[in-house]
């Protein structure tokens, strides 16, 4: 199993491999999210540089600009990378290392998922809810609770939503 840990403070990627720190390696400005897509290529969002890193084999092979704040980072099913910009209300779609749309959504977007239908959903904190993309266009909100920081579906369709100052995990069927 391998895990990748962003740290802020040291404006480093950490690769964790069966519980033990292999190596770091050096990315943008605040390093905030991790994600892997389906070739094993990783990438992290660098909130302070309106960036994401692309690394492989332990490098960054390219930086990718992106709107204001990047946060959360996701993949869907066509290998297509997904932003949440906290400090512009967007989230970027990115398709060959290129930021090709910026779709608006509810404010302070932070995390991210693709469910199994490809639908892209966002934890929107200063809104209390989470958006839904569908097909590259912003198709609905849902009140979750307060302050939703992160957000996850299983299988089935099931969304969770971790609500920050609900201390609480909302549950969308």
């Amino acid at each position: 199993v391998t895990v990748y840990v962003a740290n802020k403070g040291a404006n480093t990627i950490s690769i964790f491999r069966n519980g033990t720190r292999m190596n770091d390696i050096q990315v943008g400005n605040q390093p905030w999210c991790v994600c892997e897509d389906i070739n094993g290529i990783v990438y992290c969002t660098n909130y302070l540089d309106n960036t994401v890193s692309r690394i492989e084999n332990g490098k960054v092979t390219a930086t990718i600009q992106v709107d204001q704040g990047p946060r959360g980072i996701c993949v869907d099913g066509d290998n297509s990378l997904w932003v949440s910009c906290f400090l512009d209300n967007t989230v970027c779609k990115v398709v060959n290392d290129r930021n090709v749309k910026s779709i608006e959504v509810a404010q302070n977007p932070q995390g991210i998922c693709c469910d199994v239908w490809d639908n892209i959903w966002v934890a929107c904190y200063g809104s209390n809810v989470v958006s839904k993309i569908t097909n590259s266009v912003k198709e609905l909100d849902i009140v979750v609770g307060q302050g939703p920081v992160s957000v996850a579906t299983d299988y089935n369709g099931v969304l969770c939503v971790c609500n920050y100052l609900g201390n609480n995990v909302a549950i969308v069927d």
